[in-house]
């Protein structure tokens, strides 16, 4: 897993028990993505405070978010105080993302960039 955060790693571990394929600290050429889920087209962010009280790093992820978006991605961003009090929630709602958002990806065809 290299080197991630508490709360980061608590996630991962979650997702794994859900069997999800997912990558961590995944380089996407603009950034370095915490979890990925590329079946899904799915990027997950585990954000500490700084991210919902500093301005200058809502600017930087707007930004990054918009590249990830430009190759057909979103971005989910989970502060870390929800991963604390509900990891395995959190896990199970991610699961049911990812499939709704290969379903869509399966029958709208737009969604489909950069394979």
């Amino acid at each position: 897993m290299g080197n991630i955060g508490l709360y980061e790693k608590k996630l991962v571990n979650a997702l794994i028990k859900e069997k999800l394929d997912i990558k961590t600290q995944v380089k996407d050429g603009y950034k370095t993505i915490d979890i990925s889920i590329p079946w899904a087209k799915l990027d997950i962010e585990v954000d500490g405070k700084q991210h919902y009280i500093d301005g200058e790093q809502m600017i930087s992820d707007l930004k990054r978010s918009y590249w990830s978006s430009r190759s057909g991605y979103q971005t989910l961003h989970i502060p870390n105080e929800l991963i604390k009090t509900n990891c395995i929630e959190i896990a199970k709602a991610i699961k049911k993302l990812a499939y709704n958002r290969l379903n869509e990806m399966r029958t709208n065809r737009k969604y489909i960039k950069n394979d």
